[in-house]
C-alpha cells in the first residue's frame, strides 16, 4: 500500500484492513480482491509474474 486505506480479502481470509506501508503476498492463482475502504481512497503497487490476471467481477457483500 502506498497511501490511503484499502480492504483485502483471499477464500480463506474474509477481509483485512491495509494501510500505507503494509505488504501483501498472494502466491499465483490465489484468488482474492482488493478496493478501497468505504469513504476512503487508496493506491497500490502490484507486481504480476508469470501469467495474465484473471477478473472474477465485485467482491462479495459483506
Amino acid at each position: 500500500m502506498i497511501e490511503g486505506e484499502c480492504r483485502l480479502g483471499t477464500d480463506a481470509i474474509p477481509e483485512e484492513r491495509l494501510l500505507p506501508g503494509n505488504r501483501v503476498h498472494l502466491p499465483p492463482g490465489e484468488r482474492h480482491w482488493h478496493g478501497a475502504a468505504p469513504g476512503a481512497t487508496m493506491a497500490h503497487l502490484s507486481i504480476t509474474t508469470g501469467a495474465e490476471p484473471v477478473w472474477d467481477g465485485p467482491p462479495p457483500s459483506r
